[in-house]
């Protein structure tokens, strides 16, 4: 078994559906769909051989990761190098992000996240095509929920427990997203204060970070 089989399967099967839905940029494993305000991220996670042993899986296993990037928040810590995650993002550059479940039982790895390919591949066309179900019924319809920024921005200001948001209610992360969601959007009542309070409380972190870092090099 050979991981190009995997890449091969999923170039065959799946990138076909997601270009008839706008997506248009691909690699071996991830498909980029570029709107005007999102860019939406659909990637088939693989394993080394370390994380396979520690999920129970083979290293031809995959798990499904989605991820939503939207264009109006500010990338928060630029990198140095490599690409600009504003332009193609990685799924975990994304600000929303969600991770779908299998719709097969595999009794070898019971855990639903993640689809167990056999060694020998024997079972590769039937967990590519469950796959491709499951981005067409939930996969999909989850990238729609999001598409108006104003239902975007009261999730984020009403909502304490978004699964999908790795940026817990309060946090400055989260005030960072509102508040530049909010700009975008003209509500200047909500962006500013949300945004110069977001910058104080990470610059405070980045001071304690750069402190502690004195302390233990003293």
């Amino acid at each position: 078994m050979d991981s190009k089989i995997v890449a091969r399967e999923i170039k065959n099967e799946i990138w076909p559906l997601l270009r008839a839905h706008g997506f248009s940029q691909f690699s071996s494993k991830t498909a980029w769909r570029h709107l005007a305000e999102q860019i939406h991220v659909v990637n088939f996670q693989s394993f080394n051989s370390y994380l396979a042993a520690g999920v129970g899986c083979t290293t031809f296993s995959f798990a499904l990761n989605l991820g939503i990037y939207f264009r109006a928040i500010p990338v928060m810590n630029p990198v140095e190098k490599g690409p600009d995650p504003s332009v193609k993002p990685q799924e975990y550059h994304c600000h929303f992000r969600h991770r779908l479940l299998k719709g097969i039982e595999q009794s070898v790895l019971p855990r639903r996240d993640t689809w167990y390919v056999e060694p020998d591949g024997g079972n590769l066309l039937e967990t590519i095509t469950d796959a491709r179900l499951k981005i067409q019924q939930e996969g999909l319809p989850w990238f729609d929920e999001f598409q108006s920024l104003e239902e975007v921005l009261r999730l984020l200001l009403k909502e304490e427990d978004l699964t999908w948001v790795h940026a817990r209610s309060h946090s400055p992360a989260r005030k960072y997203m509102i508040g530049h969601l909010a700009r975008s959007l003209g509500r200047t009542d909500i962006a500013t204060p949300m945004i110069e309070e977001a910058d104080r409380e990470l610059e405070a972190i980045r001071v304690n970070i750069l402190s502690v870092g004195r302390r233990r090099k003293g």
